[in-house]
């Protein structure tokens, strides 16, 4: 832990927290200029009284162990840009960075050509962003002048520095203005706008980076008033806690309900157990400028309505049904001649696409549509595009005020008429601060079918962008299809990934031996406790351009044994080069432990090292030895230790609680001599069982 030191120089700070130094020169607004201090007077160890051409303004050092927030205070002053102030942060050196940015897509990302160099950084505008969040590896900062990175990773020496900008008051905050390696923390309203009192940035130092990101965050939303926007503060909704069908990449926008129930039968026919069915995009009814008219779906591809269409599906043993939207209603709003527009107009302002819900009133319009959906036996929505909100409302309302406002209400609309919220193309600040009572958002671009470059690309946006999205929800890793040629690598991180699980098969087109493994026999998700990470030997490694593998861990609890760690590994390298892989189990586990992989079935003891071909998949489960016994779990699941309800180990015996009945898989370091429950079916380095009842009683010599 290094705690911050601060100093004045001339009209700068000098921060140190070993081995990171940086000097920090704060501007602050003044009608359409940025000034900056003639003059810093130090007050206590943690306020500065800082003097420039118009007034004073208090910048304040709260620090927190090794976490330091940024607070400025001023006596109200006024921003006609939109931007109160600019913190430049120079001389920060470090060996490697890990930057989040959000300015572009990946050129050409949607072609069919299948070779593809990430990361292309490309010159944006000032005012330019997009819709997701990109991981870059990078060993310098020189990122384009206008890049808006929404976090960053440093790391020097044997030791991590995380910075996070603070999205408060109406401000979303960015780290941008790249120049030498240098870069600014902004906050910008895109809206006149006065101000009094702003956090600006937390940065905290320390070894494990994990820890430094919670940390921060933890400390930045309690201090704002926030802290039950945290996951940890909120519940999984019960739907995202079973298998899944999405409609979008398989039907596009000629999804139907006749193509539909044609799909579902033919996946429940395989034996592949789906709990709900989301109808993507496609189901509206539009005008020639693609407007949404209505709230009920286009009577030629839905001719029974919602209500009827959802009774079949349900009929067919599927438990939800939800519906996908935009945050604007639809791509370019309401139709501004239709019988809705009429209806709501009380509710609409036009933005920047058209008719859209006013943010102070986005309760009342999204509580007439959900109690429409509730009625219609709709259970959820998938609430897409929310990256507009910076520019549908642009100049009339502070940005990070608008995204509070629209949340509150969309989020207490779908509370009051149980309907769950699932959050997509969302990963600017001023959402990621606002996310009220919604507790899943997408976590990174999306899955693109069959082309492998971008499944692999996949696999790393998702893999890094965890490592925050999953401070403030359960990261949603895309839908995906069962029959891709990375079929099996999609699969596996989705099953580690903590978050929902949805496929998108066309009909004819599913490979149930991929997908079964993903549930319980009765549909439910058999999923870790915690979202799935990359290992910390690989958070400063880029898997895709560089000779390592993507290792990914999570892990799960069981009462009699202790912790299991899970740690899923995949060779995403981009020229298709074998790559090594190393394994120490006792980064995870200090104790006496074990490891069975779970493709290969070999069990392993002490450090792994091996070598992953070309999309190769691996997949292991570290388990304490507790007295004896080593039990993994059913081998029917991917996530095997999650059919451990509960074991109880004696000296002589032991007790395995199972969730289900089948095959488990169990490591002893004594001979069994007895089994009530079950019976042995192999004896070789592991022992499997077969579970005939859920309750198994191991007797030992």
């Amino acid at each position: 832990m290094s705690v911050v030191k601060i100093k004045i120089c001339k009209k700068s700070f000098l921060l140190e927290a070993d081995p990171f130094t940086m000097k920090l020169t704060p501007r602050f607004s003044a009608d359409k200029a940025l000034l900056e201090p003639k003059k810093i007077s130090k007050i206590n160890e943690n306020t500065f009284l800082l003097e420039d051409d118009i007034g004073t303004v208090i910048v304040e050092f709260n620090r927190y162990d090794s976490t330091t927030l940024i607070r400025v205070r001023s006596d109200g002053r006024y921003t006609c840009t939109g931007i109160p102030l600019i913190f430049t942060i120079e001389e920060l050196e470090a060996d490697k960075y890990l930057a989040f940015q959000f300015s572009h897509d990946p050129p050409g990302y949607f072609s069919k050509e299948e070779e593809f160099d990430y990361p292309v950084l490309k010159d944006v505008g000032q005012n330019d962003y997009c819709a997701w969040s990109y991981p870059i590896h990078l060993d310098s900062l020189n990122l384009p002048t206008y890049y808006k990175v929404s976090q960053l990773i440093l790391h020097k020496d044997d030791t991590n520095m995380f910075i996070l900008p603070i999205s408060n008051m109406g401000f979303r905050a960015i780290i941008s203005l790249f120049k030498d390696r240098n870069f600014s923390i902004i906050l910008e309203a895109k809206s006149k706008k006065e101000w009094d009192n702003l956090y600006v940035f937390a940065l905290t130092t320390g070894k494990d980076v994990y820890k430094i990101i919670e940390k921060t965050y933890s400390y930045v939303f309690s201090e704002i008033n926030k802290e039950h926007l945290l996951r940890r503060n909120k519940e999984l909704p019960e739907i995202f806690r079973y298998l899944g069908w999405c409609s979008w990449n398989s039907l596009y926008h000629n999804v139907s309900s006749e193509k539909v129930m044609k799909i579902i039968k033919d996946i429940l026919n395989k034996g592949v157990k789906i709990s709900y069915v989301l109808i993507d995009d496609g189901w509206q009814k539009l005008n020639d400028n693609k407007q949404v008219q209505s709230f009920e779906p286009d009577p030629i591809k839905f001719p029974e309505g919602f209500y009827e269409f959802s009774l079949k599906i349900k009929k067919l043993g599927v438990k939800w049904v939800g519906l996908w939207h935009t945050i604007n209603v639809y791509w370019r709003g309401i139709d501004p001649e239709s019988v809705l527009a009429k209806k709501m107009i009380k509710l609409l302002e036009y933005g920047k696409s058209g008719l859209i819900p006013m943010p102070e009133k986005a309760y009342d319009f999204f509580n007439y549509w959900y109690s429409l959906l509730n009625k219609w036996n709709i259970d959820f929505v998938k609430v897409d595009n929310q990256s507009s909100i910076g520019y549908e409302y642009e100049g009339k309302y502070p940005i990070e005020k608008a995204a509070s406002e629209i949340h509150k209400g969309l989020e207490s609309a779908g509370y009051v008429n149980n309907i769950s919220v699932l959050n997509c193309m969302a990963m600017q600040p001023e959402n990621v601060f606002n996310w009220y009572k919604s507790s899943v958002s997408r976590n990174s671009m999306d899955y693109i079918p069959g082309i492998i470059s971008r499944g692999k690309l996949h696999l790393y946006f998702n893999a890094y962008n965890s490592l925050w999205m999953s401070q403030v929800v359960w990261p949603d890793w895309d839908m995906f299809q069962s029959n891709d040629p990375l079929a099996l690598q999609h699969v596996v991180a989705r099953a580690i990934s903590g978050g929902p699980i949805y496929f998108t098969d066309e009909e004819g087109a599913t490979n149930p031996e991929v997908l079964k493994p993903l549930t319980f026999s009765d549909g439910r998700l058999p999923g870790p406790d915690t979202p799935a990470i990359p290992t910390d030997d690989m958070i400063f490694h880029d898997p895709y351009n560089e000779n390592f593998p993507l290792k990914l861990y999570t892990y799960v609890d069981v009462k009699g044994i202790g912790r299991y760690y899970i740690v899923a590994a995949f060779n995403i390298n981009k020229n298709d080069n074998v790559v090594k892989l190393r394994l120490d189990p006792s980064t995870f586990i200090g104790k006496q432990s074990v490891i069975y992989e779970y493709f290969s079935k070999k069990i392993y003891h002490g450090t792994i090292h091996e070598e992953l071909s070309k999309h190769e998949t691996r997949l292991y489960i570290i388990s304490p030895i507790n007295k004896w016994l080593a039990p993994f779990g059913l081998e029917s699941i991917y996530i095997m230790p999650r059919s451990l309800i509960d074991v109880k180990v004696f000296d002589d015996e032991a007790i395995v609680n199972l969730y289900e009945t089948g095959e488990i898989v169990i490591y002893s370091l004594n001979k069994i001599k007895e089994i009530e429950g079950g019976r042995i079916i192999e004896n070789n380095n592991v022992l499997k069982i077969e579970a005939e009842e859920k309750v198994l009683r191991l007797k030992i010599y």
